[in-house]
């Protein structure tokens, strides 16, 4: 037993699909078949940070319901003019509930009083009129007084409360879904895939949980702002001050710099040339964190030129910019978020005075995952390529050796592993190189390392390895 949940005074409402059976996690126990009754609670659909809808499990979701019911049956208490009593509610639920003798069930214990019969509830409220009143007060009295006593409780059913019709439950249809739910789209089926995970809502204490694994996201691109609407725009523009233009991204940052707070009102957005992309939004205890780090992005792009950032994270609805076009939301990890030039990749590589060779040859990889092979960064494939050209140590040993064997880069292929340790999810990263001296003299030469891309910032496993292929 729990407290609340075991005082007489308390309506206890456990989980059931929409078949009307109780569901796994939800608690059971001797005393809340007096007193408790179940309710909807699997794939219940609610909205996330960020904007769009998911589905989540949980006594906690089916609490919700039963609690919002309440509400609407006392508020049909006062409109019949009677004098407004939730425990005269609580009686109503309790006797309405269909029961296991009404429809059975494999275990009856399991059911509670039974399952929640909004109508039957409603019958008793219309029913009872101002009577109901005193008799549920009195049931309650009595029920408190044989507890203290130390003897079992009444079951509620058989207070004096009129009598409803026997009831049966049936599964759910489509057509008893809120048609705003339904007709969400492309964007409810996408959601139902990406329910949050590495900052999304904790799953109910009560257990449960359901939703589909969050889609994780390894973008690169370059960091920009937008403002939503014309009136957002307008009121930055205002508090900037007369002839500011907060198009001017060196005027904007001064005033983010003084005026900090201002910068969750901005959209920030990761572009790829002068195209939106994604609309980035950090959120949770470390939000402020993400905001000044994308206010650095930007003034190093102005000033330092940087030339890309990587952006994990997971996507999380979307977003309508100032233009009309809509990108997805990306809830960022501060983990794993960069900014670079490819000047300075090459140092990393080839040291603080590369040859032209050298330099040459890891520009070459470089534009070529950012323009030839540019992407979304969404699926695995993706994910491991973007992570590849941040990862300057693996494309140090590779191109080191390449630059030795005055080789050039040829290809760039993804193909899964096929050895990974369990619950990852690995991804082999191939980079073939040949020598344009010697094109039919040389066989060329491949390297392959692995990324494991089933955390929100990818990683590598294991060693750079190689091999001459024909």
């Amino acid at each position: 037993l729990h407290i609340p949940g075991a005082l007489p005074s308390v309506l206890v409402v456990g989980a059931m699909d929409t078949a009307g059976m109780p569901l796994d996690f939800s608690n059971w126990g001797e005393k809340y078949r007096t007193q408790g009754i179940l309710a909807l609670g699997e794939n219940i659909p609610g909205a996330i940070p960020g904007g769009g809808i998911t589905t989540n499990s949980g006594t906690s979701y089916a609490t919700a319901i039963v609690s919002g019911i309440a509400a609407l049956l006392v508020s049909l208490q006062m409109k019949c003019g009677q004098t407004p009593n939730p425990q005269a509610v609580r009686a109503a639920i309790l006797q309405s509930a269909i029961a296991c003798d009404d429809q059975p069930a494999p275990d009856c214990r399991r059911l509670l009083a039974g399952r929640l019969n909004v109508k039957g509830a409603m019958s008793i409220i219309l029913q009872q009129g101002d009577v109901m009143n005193e008799n549920v007060e009195e049931v309650a009295t009595q029920q408190l007084a044989t507890i203290e006593e130390g003897k079992q409780p009444l079951p509620s059913n058989q207070s004096q409360i009129p009598a409803v019709q026997a009831a049966t439950y049936s599964p759910l249809s489509s057509e008893m879904i809120p048609q705003e739910v339904q007709t969400q789209g492309s964007l409810l089926q996408v959601q139902e895939q990406v329910t949050p995970s590495a900052i999304s809502p904790a799953a109910c204490s009560c257990e449960g949980g359901g939703g589909a694994s969050a889609q994780l996201v390894y973008a690169l691109g370059q960091v920009g702002y937008d403002f939503g609407t014309e009136a957002r725009r307008d009121s930055i523009q205002q508090h900037m001050g007369e002839g500011a233009n907060p198009h001017d991204p060196q005027q904007l940052l001064k005033y983010l710099k003084e005026n900090p707070w201002d910068t969750e009102a901005i959209l920030w957005t990761l572009n790829w040339d002068a195209t939106p992309i994604y609309a980035i939004q950090p959120f949770g205890a470390y939000a402020e964190r993400g905001y000044e780090r994308l206010r650095q992005f930007l003034k190093e792009q102005l000033e330092e030129g940087v030339e890309r950032i990587s952006v994990p994270g997971v996507i999380m609805g979307q977003v309508m910019l100032m233009s009309g076009q809509t990108v997805p939301v990306i809830v960022p990890t501060l983990r794993c978020m960069y900014s670079w030039t490819t000047s300075a990749l090459i140092k990393a590589v080839c040291g603080n005075a590369p040859n032209d060779s050298a330099a040459e040859g890891v520009t070459n990889f470089l534009e070529r995952i950012y323009y030839e092979v540019r992407n979304l960064g969404i699926t695995p494939q993706e994910r491991a390529i973007n992570y590849s050209a941040t990862n300057a140590l693996n494309v140090e040993r590779i191109f080191e050796c390449a630059i030795r064997e005055e080789m050039n880069l040829d290809e760039i292929d993804v193909e899964p592993s096929t050895i990974c340790r369990q619950g990852s999810e690995c991804w082999d990263v191939k980079l073939t190189f040949f020598n344009p001296k010697q094109l039919f003299q040389q066989a060329r030469k491949v390297y392959r390392f692995t990324v494991d891309v089933s955390d929100v910032c990818p990683v590598g496993v294991g060693r750079v390895r190689s091999w001459y292929v024909r």
